[in-house]
């Protein structure tokens, strides 16, 4: 790659290989001579496939030396971005914890560390073929000293024990949970604000589940990112180390029996625990949790966010949770976490954060079989080639909100104007195919944090057939004369006024149209009830 002028990283046009002056092509010139061979072999990993599944093995391969040489220049292309990326986030979790928090703010670490295998020191010899295992979860915290005085980083490491071996993202939430809840209670934190960092298992942090799991978030707000994969051991390593050498060694010293998970928390919470010392401050903790009764829930009505597996930041949304914001990579900088002001120092390699809906719309079942379920015990009858034509097209009409790799999706700057805010709503509405994916859409900008901040003032005194402003005067005979205050419409464009009993302010026109839209679409069954019409 190109030299690095600026800082500690290379231009993000080198990283993603888009560099005309750099790339792979180079090593060309040091693989001449493999190229000139005419057989070559060479080994590398790839997934094989056997009767009961697929697994990673080392194979050898063999052809000519030009497609040695093309294999080792693919397998190249890609380590530059993901060294970049492991190199960036490790540098961001150390600017993070290196120094004091913002005021109310948490960082966690998190991993499974493997099973502790509960053996004897004396056993049976037919126990020599079956061991219980205990779940060892710890969350490595980071936050502010309670001490007025004291303006040092604790450590706290929160290990978590279980008999439950499914290491799912319902695992996750539990100890993440009784995390919280212990950082509340017992070391009296207001936490505003979660950052998280983990490894990116699919079945555990980086999945659909797990990006609901952190939209919920209700008390504060949270961040999600993630670390390089494969590069070296982290603050979770260490912890489940001394923990389970600890417990081995004192099985081992015929101190203690550890069969089950509770055993483990009687021995570690009595001899590992590290707590509050007296007149003095302890910046470095331990705490163990027995976690019983882990709910295993799975929620079938979530979309898959295209790009997961490249994605390294991911964040809640303020409201409901039916969306999470993500981007590339994570910047804790000095503008970033507040403590100075202007732009963030970190643009040429961060991208702006994307909101990506997380929710979609069961379908019924009229619009899983295309007909009416009152008539499904009735005698099927041959289809004619016009009654095919016109089920594929209800069909097609019914299908709700997918993603997919073509699938735009509403990209909001930090610092978005009111007016680009409802130009960029409309511009996501119009791109809607069918009604399933309007009224999903609405629902889900009904309950973003811009929608809900701006407010429409309507002048309730005002008459649409005594006002000077210019009306369409063939929907002005609509009027039906006499009309009741209750209809669900209160915002409306200034081209439905007649119809629609009401006046807001015309200045946000387009901003009225969405509104609309959101409005009748999330409540669709007022609207196609006779009782409101005029």
């Amino acid at each position: 790659m190109c030299p690095v002028e600026v800082g500690d990283y290379n231009k993000r046009v080198c990283v993603e290989r888009k560099c005309e002056e750099c790339g792979t092509h180079k090593l060309k010139s040091l693989l001449y001579q493999v190229e000139q061979k005419d057989t070559v072999s060479w080994q590398l990993w790839d997934s094989v496939k056997h009767e009961n599944g697929t697994r990673k093995e080392l194979v050898t391969e063999s052809g000519s030396g030009e497609q040695f040489s093309a294999e080792f220049l693919k397998e190249v292309e890609a380590l530059s971005l993901h060294l970049h990326n492991a190199k960036w986030e490790h540098s961001q979790f150390t600017n993070l914890t290196s120094k004091a928090l913002p005021k109310g703010w948490v960082v966690m670490v998190l991993d499974f560390g493997q099973n502790y295998t509960c053996i004897n020191q004396d056993e049976a010899q037919s126990a020599h073929w079956f061991h219980n295992q205990v779940t060892v979860h710890p969350i490595v915290t980071y936050y502010n000293c309670q001490n007025t005085h004291c303006h040092e980083i604790v450590k706290e490491e929160l290990v978590m024990l279980s008999d439950d071996l499914n290491h799912d993202t319902s695992a996750v939430k539990a100890f993440i949970r009784q995390a919280e809840d212990h950082l509340t209670d017992k070391r009296n934190l207001k936490i505003e604000h979660v950052v998280q960092f983990s490894d990116g298992c699919a079945s555990q942090y980086k999945s659909k589940q797990a990006f609901r799991d952190i939209s919920d978030s209700t008390s504060h707000s949270t961040d999600r990112y993630f670390f390089g994969s494969r590069h070296g051991k982290g603050p979770c390593d260490a912890c489940v180390g001394v923990v389970k050498s600890s417990i081995r060694n004192a099985v081992l010293r015929r101190e203690v029996i550890v069969q089950s998970a509770e055993d483990a928390f009687g021995y570690c919470r009595i001899k590992m625990t590290r707590d509050e010392t007296d007149d003095q401050c302890n910046h470095s903790k331990r705490t163990f949790f027995l976690v019983k009764n882990i709910s295993h829930r799975k929620n079938s009505n979530l979309m898959t966010i295209v790009g997961t597996r490249s994605l390294h930041c991911v964040a809640s949304v303020t409201g409901p949770g039916d969306a999470v914001w993500t981007r590339n990579l994570c910047c804790y900088c000095d503008v970033c976490i507040g403590y100075e002001s202007g732009l963030c120092e970190s643009t040429g390699h961060v991208d702006n954060w994307t909101l990506q809906p997380l929710l979609q719309q069961k379908k019924s079942a009229i619009e899983k079989s295309g007909k009416d379920p009152k008539v499904a015990e009735t005698e099927k009858a041959p289809k004619t080639a016009q009654m095919q034509k016109e089920s594929k097209e209800d069909n097609a009409e019914n299908k709700l909100m997918t993603r997919d790799e073509n699938t735009d999706v509403l990209i909001i700057e930090p610092e978005i104007t009111r007016q680009h805010f409802f130009a960029r709503c409309t511009e996501y509405l119009a791109k809607c195919k069918n009604f399933g994916n309007l009224q999903a859409r609405a629902i889900y900008f009904k309950e973003l944090d811009l929608y809900q901040k701006y407010t429409v003032e309507v002048e309730s005194g005002v008459s649409i057939l005594k006002n000077k402003l210019t009306v369409d005067k063939v929907a002005l005979t609509l009027h039906p004369g006499q009309c009741s205050f209750g209809y669900p419409v209160v915002v409306v464009d200034g081209n439905c006024l007649p119809r629609s009993v009401s006046v807001a302010c015309e200045e946000y026109h387009e901003e009225i149209r969405v509104r609309i839209a959101v409005e009748m679409s999330c409540h669709v069954e007022m609207y196609t009830n006779n009782d409101y019409l005029c």
